[in-house]
């Protein structure tokens, strides 16, 4: 008993400490600024739709093991103890027996009698024993089919496990991207209005003293713009949140932490692809492309397990039987005690109402209607990859555009500051600059996210990671 309770003790304390050791690398983990291929890897091992690949990858191996057992020998034990209220007997009935007649003078022989006899067939307490053992030689095909079936859909599973990791993939990117951006755009929001702010106090000091240089209508209206930026940016800052919360979704974990992310964008290289090219690749490793592939072989087999119905079944047969009975006489000898038999058997089906002839009919059905699929998936999968194809190039386009003008936005908004400085412009000329700077560092952080977003999309279609 003292042992027990160690055991039970230490095991608590085991698990106590690993759930303590798991928490804390994975805060280790959230405690820095995240990084996009280390959310990817840690995604894949913590979603729960990783669990879920593992169990239907796990089912489909345990059916490809079952209808790999239809190849060995199938044997089966029994055994069995039973009484009965008497003994079993077995009446012979009275009868005469006929002896011939001899030619001895004065002597006559007439039939014998025998009279009515009660035999005991065995004890009532019987105790038997039995191993039996069937080996197909031959099933006409059925055992591979279902064993090709059940490779096809293992193989299925995998494609469906490839998908998902896909998904959790492009839901990580996106949600990542999502995240940076949004911190871009707060933190160009709090400098725009942090120089609007500047910018409203000076124009205030100007109105006051009444230098004539800045009117109240230019007071007013920078007023207005800097309530206005302090408003988008709260709005900023609330898209933050919901982005953060959403990537850590797309992580597996619960939405209760606070997460950063960083992410260099001189790495990136903006890429061109070419649609023969992509297109070749989608087939080679799209998931859904895959699966259709993997359904038209199982259809396929399909066909030869229903045409199988047509021919023979060829098996070894086998038995070993044991009895155990008090009784040696009638029908538990010593000899009967102990007893093996070895055979062969066939079965043939000579008609069955035309059944077999209309199932393989249905499984000839069944695989065209998976090919007219196929086509059909064949010509949509070329206009996803189009498609997620033209969305990529207008985005990389208006992505190189946005940059180019946010580059000049910024540029005339320091000429305009050093300008202002000098009393070279008017102030509504360095507000116009300074709140067109910002629109144009919003619109290319919108553009760089449809960007990422589109090259996530792009990816997952064609089923890679695209270099």
């Amino acid at each position: 008993m003292k042992f027990f309770e160690k055991s039970i003790l230490l095991f608590l304390i085991i698990v106590f400490f690993y759930k303590i050791t798991v928490a804390q690398g994975s805060e280790k983990f959230f405690n820095k600024p995240l990084e996009l291929e280390a959310c990817i890897e840690y995604a894949l091992k913590n979603h729960p739709m990783g669990l879920l690949n593992n169990s239907s990858i796990g089912i489909s191996e345990s059916q490809l093991k079952q209808a790999h057992s239809a190849y060995w020998p199938q044997i089966d034990l029994s055994a069995s103890v039973s009484t009965m209220d008497d003994d079993p007997n077995f009446i012979f009935p009275a009868s005469q027996i006929e002896v011939p007649s001899f030619n001895f003078p004065g002597l006559e022989i007439g039939p014998i009698g025998v009279p009515e006899q009660n035999i005991k067939l065995f004890d009532k307490t019987m105790v038997m024993g039995s191993v039996e053992m069937v080996y197909p030689l031959y099933t006409g095909g059925l055992i591979s089919s279902l064993v090709g079936q059940a490779e096809g859909g293992l193989l299925i599973a995998k494609e469906e496990a490839k998908k998902n990791e896909l998904q959790i993939i492009a839901d990580v990117k996106k949600r990542f991207h999502a995240v940076y951006v949004m911190q871009k755009l707060s933190a160009i929001g709090e400098e725009t209005l942090a120089r609007l702010e500047t910018t409203l106090e000076l124009t205030e000091n100007l109105y006051l003293k009444g230098s004539g240089k800045v009117t109240k209508t230019d007071f007013l209206k920078n007023k207005i713009l800097v309530e206005n930026v302090r408003s988008i940016n709260s709005t900023f800052k609330h898209n933050l949140i919901l982005a953060k919360s959403a990537l850590l979704n797309a992580l597996g974990e619960k939405i209760d932490k606070d997460v950063s992310v960083k992410y260099e964008e001189v790495n990136d290289v903006l890429k061109n692809f070419n649609y023969e090219d992509l297109l070749i690749t989608a087939f080679q490793n799209n998931p859904t492309w895959k699966t259709l592939e993997v359904a038209q072989n199982i259809f396929e087999e399909k066909v030869d397990e229903a045409y199988s119905g047509h021919l023979p079944k060829v098996g070894l047969m086998g038995s070993f039987n044991v009895l155990n009975n008090a009784y040696k006489y009638g029908l538990v000898s010593d000899v009967n005690k102990l007893s093996w038999t070895v055979g062969l058997g066939m079965e043939l089906p000579l008609f069955n109402g035309f059944r077999t002839s209309a199932q393989v009919d249905e499984a000839n059905y069944r695989l065209e209607k998976i090919k007219s699929q196929k086509i059909l998936l064949e010509n949509g999968l070329g206009i996803l990859v189009k498609k997620a194809l033209v969305d990529y190039e207008s985005a990389s386009d208006q992505q190189l555009s946005l940059k180019s003008a946010m580059d000049t936005a910024i540029e005339n908004q320091e000429l305009n500051d050093r300008a202002y400085q000098s009393d070279l412009v008017e102030l509504q000329d360095l507000m116009e600059a300074q709140l067109f700077e910002a629109i144009m560092e919003v619109q290319y952080y919108k553009s760089l996210y449809t960007y990422y977003e589109s090259l996530a999309d792009l990816e997952f279609v064609v089923g890679t990671k695209l270099k």
